[in-house]
């Protein structure tokens, strides 16, 4: 690989490795945002039930309960969001579908298919028009945080995603709750 190939291929992965920690914040703000939401609700429906003890039909109380549950879930789900990831091996070692010569190579899901050398190959030969050979340790430090990243990123995407569920159905549960408990006194 020339010099000037290898600064191009330099310049690439730092601005891939910006990309995915755009969305590595987004969703750190998502997770963030629910967690404010999870709280705000159980602290309302708390106080909606301490101010209505002994008010609420067997019906209305499960529906209070299970939803209670669901939003509590939401938040622990999205509390366990911010616990550091620290493990790379770990992380790089993630069972995830094989990279295709398709992939988006600017998209941290299909980044977080590859492994290291994969990246920087795929790189080099779509963005490049060359191979990466060779390649020196530095791109395949960068290639690792990068992947590291997208795949931190998708887990907090997710755990995002079944909490967003769970609040739903806390929420929808809490409010079928409160509607039969002011209707079945």
């Amino acid at each position: 690989m020339s010099a000037s190939n290898a600064a191009d291929l330099d310049e690439r992965l730092f601005r891939l490795l910006q990309l995915v920690n755009d969305w590595l914040k987004f969703a750190e703000a998502k997770n963030v945002g629910m967690v404010g939401l999870a709280s705000a609700a159980l602290g309302f429906l708390l106080g909606y039930v301490a101010s209505n003890v002994g008010n609420f039909s067997f019906l209305s109380g499960v529906a209070i309960a299970l939803g209670s549950l669901a939003l509590i879930l939401a938040l622990l789900a999205n509390l366990t969001s911010f616990l550091p990831q620290t493990d790379t091996e770990r992380a790089l070692a993630a069972r995830l579908p094989s990279p295709r010569d398709t992939d988006n190579l600017y998209y941290y899901g299909h980044v977080a298919r590859h492994h290291p050398r994969s990246l920087v190959e795929a790189i080099a030969r779509r963005h490049l028009g060359g191979d990466a050979d060779p390649i020196d340790d530095g791109h395949l430090d960068l290639a690792a945080q990068i992947i590291t990243n997208g795949r931190i990123t998708l887990r907090k995407l997710r755990i995002f995603s079944f909490s967003i569920v769970c609040f739903g159905f806390g929420v929808v549960a809490c409010a079928a709750g409160v509607f039969l408990a002011a209707f079945t006194q």
